[in-house]
């Protein structure tokens, strides 16, 4: 009786250590299996991460010639107001026969290329008599026919002459007040079919393009002056180049295809345009550098860079300063910021604590699970 007692007794006992057995087993499979999703929700995560920054670092050069990073920041906006006044000034006026040209009151928009020429210790380019312009301009053209003479080899290509002014005009095919030459942006570039090749594949990338290609004289009004180039800011002559456009061409494409909703972008650039009747109020950035230029043609067009972001003065949400004086900083921070931003996607959060529940729910079951067999 007592040997039956015994082997029932170590029958039972070894049942509850299989038991207790299987339960360890299949609790160290569900930690595993757990641990196994987190590891992999990790991995994923950093994948995602990893592969938003590598993206962000990436531009395409054709679309970006400028080289920068276009930021993915989402605009601040706020407004500006313009007048009539502003539509016959900027970078886009048109000027020709049929577009008479608006003097500003004084000529401070202007430097002396002799002064930008001059600082170069080796000079890679000649100069003309007296040549004004524009300064952005000057600047763009001077750096444009440095990297031509580098890429060329031919250093004897000469900036021959830039702003007019009306007296300058006389006697010319143009009448004096209808010339682009007015406008400080219009230069003459004389040099060989080498130079003149490179300028055509790119020019724009400097924001310059041929104001007056013989195939478009009709548009223009002018023929036989190739070697007149017009700056306008490299998102727009980007897309002039791109699609074969002259300026008055361009502006026309303006006026029926962007509005103050719908944007032009190109080059890492913004682009809308309105119709101004006497005053309008229009959308401006706060946290991107941008600039507003009439059209000499009843519109402005606004025009951001996105390749930059500013320093901006955020204490005023809902007006900015008319041409758009930020100081511009590269977009460096953004990607440190992916990492923050990603964990902001309510998926992750959803997942996240979906996993946070369950993993909290097995811990405290295993916990009593474990105690009940301790105790057994």
């Amino acid at each position: 009786m007592a040997n039956r007692d015994n082997r029932g007794f170590n029958t039972v006992s070894e049942s509850n250590v299989s038991r207790r057995d299987q339960r360890i087993r299949l609790q160290r499979m569900t930690f595993i299996a757990i641990v196994a999703i987190a590891a992999l929700m990790v991995i994923a995560l950093l994948v995602l991460v990893i592969g938003s920054i590598a993206s962000n670092g990436t531009t395409n050069p054709d679309n970006n010639p400028s080289g920068n990073n276009v930021s993915n920041n989402k605009i601040t906006w706020g407004t500006a107001a313009v007048s009539a006044a502003d539509t016959v000034k900027g970078d886009l006026v048109i000027v020709n026969t049929s577009h008479q040209y608006t003097f500003p009151a004084d000529e401070s928009h202007l430097s002396n290329a002799y002064n930008v020429w001059n600082a170069h210790a080796t000079k890679v380019y000649e100069l003309g008599s007296s040549v004004r312009m524009e300064t952005n301009a000057l600047t763009a053209v001077d750096k444009m026919l440095t990297d031509m003479a580098t890429a060329t080899g031919y250093n004897g290509s000469v900036l021959a002459e830039a702003y007019r002014t009306l007296a300058d005009q006389e006697g010319k095919s143009v009448a004096p007040g209808y010339s682009d030459h007015h406008t400080g942006l219009l230069c003459r570039i004389n040099t060989n079919d080498a130079c003149k090749s490179w300028l055509a594949s790119n020019a724009h990338k400097y924001g310059f393009v041929m104001r007056y290609p013989d195939a478009k004289s009709d548009k223009t009004g002018v023929s036989d002056y190739e070697s007149a180039y017009r700056y306008v800011g490299v998102g727009h002559a980007t897309f002039m180049y791109e699609n074969n456009l002259c300026l008055e061409e361009y502006v026309e494409y303006l006026k029926a295809n962007v509005t103050d909703k719908k944007a032009l972008t190109v080059a890492g650039y913004e682009i809308y345009y309105y119709t101004v009747n006497g005053s309008a109020s229009v959308r401006v950035p706060q946290n991107f550098p941008y600039t507003i230029s009439g059209t000499n043609d009843g519109g402005v067009v606004v025009t951001i860079n996105r390749n930059l972001v500013v320093e901006a003065d955020t204490t005023a949400e809902t007006s900015a300063p008319a041409n758009g004086q930020y100081s511009a900083r590269a977009d460096s921070k953004e990607s440190a910021l992916y990492f923050v931003c990603f964990l902001n996607y309510p998926w992750f959060f959803s997942y996240f604590l979906s996993f946070l529940q369950i993993f909290n729910e097995k811990v405290c079951l295993y916990s009593h699970e474990i105690h009940n067999i301790c105790v057994k």
